[in-house]
């Protein structure tokens, strides 16, 4: 079958980032393929990215906006499986419901009982957008997302020890790879184009491959050394690796001189933390572990992966802390083919960080608490002399929205392509939580266990709708282009947003910030003038050169891939 049209856009699926070609036939996606000279899979597709993009034709997509009949009463919210339950709604009629909800809910208790979840699933323009809703109308930093679930431990690990919490270095340096530790990460399964990278350095470039995981997987079929520590232990096993490069002398003093501090500190804290000592905690002999910290101290580059396996731990940012602690004192970072790198999970958890979908802070990482940062915000959005403030302190986060339901803090909830009743740790505790609120209101592309909760669902595009970026794992920003129309009704997340945002002002007698935006480029702009890490970075730009590495603060920057 010959396509009318193929259109290049980004998989919507995990962290990589793979490129895709959508073709199309009678405005359906019939076939999915990959540009083989395009970064940063050059051809790869996992199953899910070739074969799995059906769900945007599947029959039960949302198309039209909904309102339940019945206004369920604070405690005995109900789910509302049946479509008897809900009538179909103008958008007018849905979003003036919605914004006339949450305002009274602000109204009423203060702009803090509102909470919001931004959507790792949505483009970057669209999170921002998102953001700019709840901070700038609403007046809340209750924004957060799914990445408290997973990578929360990496994320607070890396700020603390290096200011950044994304990957260090980019996919395209795998294959190149002298040696490398993965840990914490069925790769294969979890991020499959990757691991064909990583696979690749050890067949074909002789990279040595440490793997440190308690289970068997296919990684541990190509490694030189599999540490197979009890679950649990794994702080223990990196702090005695960093213990045996103290004592052997294996550390890179001119580094560590240069670029850190408190190392006489560090080494203090390791007295007695020897092998021997974590062969009793870990059940890894002395020797191997010996062994793997002479390989990662003695190569010219060497990078550590980890997963979620590490990072969803109570201990998870310890995890992370001794990780970086082993690469800042052998000097594998800031070189290609070193480097710290959290695989990440969904296709834009990074973006959707990067466009301050946190509680704690704005574009890039910039805190909510430094009073600079918000009069930068505030001049942007409300106009110099406007005498309006963005709130100052941090937000609730995922969990503590849930709890704070409980509390009767939180009233009223927004919650844009996410499913808390899939992601929460103690779905009875979320179910509890949930059936107490006065309002909610819900944004996605399906019905699911979470907005059949909802007082209103706005049906939103899918990626293949829409036009914006996604950010991978690898902090690499790229397009996402619109290949079919939506269904029925639907509209892009950000269209919604727009449409919600003037409502709310209305409805709370604000001053409006300026909702009007042609296109997902528009909102780019402003993003990136409010954001130094992505001044470099344009639309125009990134068809030229198909994707762009943050941070990249001016137009001849080239982008910082490791």
């Amino acid at each position: 079958m010959r396509a009318d049209r193929v259109v290049r856009s980004t998989c919507p699926y995990c962290g990589v980032g793979c490129q895709i070609l959508l073709n199309v036939k009678d405005g359906r996606i019939f076939r999915v393929d990959a540009p083989f000279d395009a970064a940063p899979n050059y051809g790869r597709l996992c199953v899910k990215g070739r074969f799995g993009t059906d769900f945007v034709h599947h029959p039960s997509r949302l198309r039209v906006p909904l309102i339940r009949r019945e206004p369920p009463s604070p405690g005995r919210r109900t789910p509302a499986h049946s479509p008897a339950d809900w009538r179909e709604a103008t958008w007018d009629e849905a979003l003036d419901f919605a914004a006339r909800g949450l305002a009274r809910i602000r109204q009423q208790y203060g702009a803090d009982a509102i909470t919001a979840n931004a959507c790792a699933k949505a483009t970057n323009e669209e999170n921002y957008l998102h953001m700019k809703l709840m901070r700038g109308v609403l007046g809340t930093n209750n924004v957060d997302h799914c990445a408290r679930l997973c990578h929360a431990g990496s994320v607070t690990g890396l700020q603390l020890a290096i200011g950044s919490s994304a990957m260090s270095n980019s996919i395209a340096e795998m294959t190149g790879l002298e040696c490398f530790i993965v840990t914490g990460s069925n790769t294969t399964e979890t991020h499959p184009v990757i691991a064909t990278f990583l696979k690749q350095a050890v067949r074909q470039n002789g990279a040595t491959l440490i793997v440190i995981d308690p289970r068997q997987t296919e990684m541990t079929h190509f490694a030189t050394l599999w540490l197979r520590q009890k679950p649990g232990t794994d702080t223990a096993l990196f702090n005695a690796m960093a213990h045996v490069i103290v004592k052997e002398g294996l550390y890179n003093r001119d580094f560590i001189a240069r670029r850190t501090e408190g190392f006489s500190d560090y080494i203090e804290s390791l007295e007695g933390k020897t092998p021997e000592w974590a062969e009793a905690i870990t059940g890894v002999p002395a020797a191997d572990i010996r062994a793997a910290a002479r390989m990662y101290a003695r190569a010219g580059r060497a990078a550590i992966y980890w997963g979620m396996g590490i990072s969803q731990s109570t201990h998870g940012t310890d995890n992370t802390l001794t990780l970086t602690n082993l690469a800042l004192m052998t000097g594998h970072i800031g070189r290609p083919g070193t480097g710290l790198n959290p695989l990440r999970g969904q296709n834009n958890v990074q973006g959707c960080s990067d466009a301050g979908g946190l509680p704690n802070v704005l574009t890039a990482y910039q805190p909510v608490t430094d009073p600079a940062v918000r009069a930068r915000f505030e001049a942007a959005w409300f106009g110099a002399d406007s005498g309006r403030k963005l709130p100052a302190g941090p937000g609730l986060t995922v969990t503590e929205m849930v709890s704070g339901i409980l509390t009767g803090a939180v009233k009223g909830w927004w919650v844009m392509g996410e499913n808390p009743m899939m992601s929460e740790p103690n779905l009875r505790h979320a179910q509890h939580a949930i059936e107490q609120l006065e309002f909610f209101v819900a944004q996605d592309i399906f019905f699911n266990e979470t907005n059949v909760y909802a007082d209103v669902i706005l049906p939103a595009a899918s990626f293949a709708e829409k036009e914006g970026t996604f950010t991978n794992s690898d902090r690499r920003v790229q397009r996402v282009r619109a290949a079919v129309p939506p269904p029925g009704q639907a509209r892009p997340d950000w269209k919604i947003i727009c449409d919600l945002a003037t409502r709310l002002e209305a409805e709370l007698g604000l001053p409006t910030l300026g909702w009007a935006y042609s296109s997902p480029a528009d909102i780019w702009e402003e993003m990136r003038r409010l954001t130094p890490p992505f001044g470099g970075i344009d639309y125009p730009r990134l068809e030229r050169e198909g994707g762009v590495h943050w941070p990249c603060p001016t137009p001849d920057h080239p982008g910082t891939p490791y």
